[in-house]
């Protein structure tokens, strides 16, 4: 498996919790992916009858994603809109 390269399907939501749909046209070819978890361990502090110690609950609060990708200019000379990320 290539770990270099990926292509990434993002697209910002209109609407707060609805899904942004994203189409091919919102795909990023990026280089170098990097993906942390972020996530958090809780103490479980209920009696119990005996003095055993209760395993800790991992609580998943999200993932960072990093990774470089090229950029290209809309093509007028000066450009009319920011540069945009487009796979190929």
């Amino acid at each position: 498996m290539n770990k270099n390269k990926a292509v990434v399907l993002a697209k910002i939501e209109a609407t707060y919790s609805t899904d942004a749909a994203p189409l091919a046209a919102n795909a990023i070819l990026c280089e170098g992916p990097e993906i942390e978890i972020l996530d958090k361990a809780l103490e479980r502090n209920n009696v119990k009858p005996t003095f055993g110690a209760k395993q800790k609950v991992n609580i998943g609060e999200g993932l960072k994603l990093s990774f470089s990708t090229e950029l290209r200019g809309s093509g007028a000379a000066p450009p009319a809109t920011a540069p945009t990320s487009r796979a190929s």
